[in-house]
């Protein structure tokens, strides 16, 4: 099973947390660089066609197929799912006060 995976650049704010639970975890911005156009969809492609292991996390659903297509490991989240993430950090905060 692989471990690895890198997060596209709306979920780079989930890092510590991923890399808290035992993943080894790039940003795009990390491995490919600040700008945009370093952090275009096809850059993130070639990054994760060279690393065959990756797992890509994005929330962009156009782009999820695209990688599917080419044979790239791909963890699909939708906005339910990171607010579910959110969620259970907030009840875990809130608790702490109980």
């Amino acid at each position: 099973m692989s471990r690895k995976i890198i997060l596209d650049v709306p979920l780079e704010d989930l890092k510590d947390i991923l890399s808290d639970k035992g993943w080894e975890v790039e940003t795009v911005t990390k491995k490919l660089g600040p700008t945009k156009e370093d952090r275009a969809d096809k850059n993130i492609l070639n990054y994760a066609l060279q690393n065959k292991e990756i797992i890509v996390v994005t929330v962009d659903k156009p782009f999820v197929s695209r990688l599917r297509s080419s044979g790239i490991k791909v963890a699909a989240l939708t906005l339910e799912d990171k607010a579910k993430i959110i969620n259970e950090k907030l009840i875990s905060i809130d608790s702490e006060f109980d």
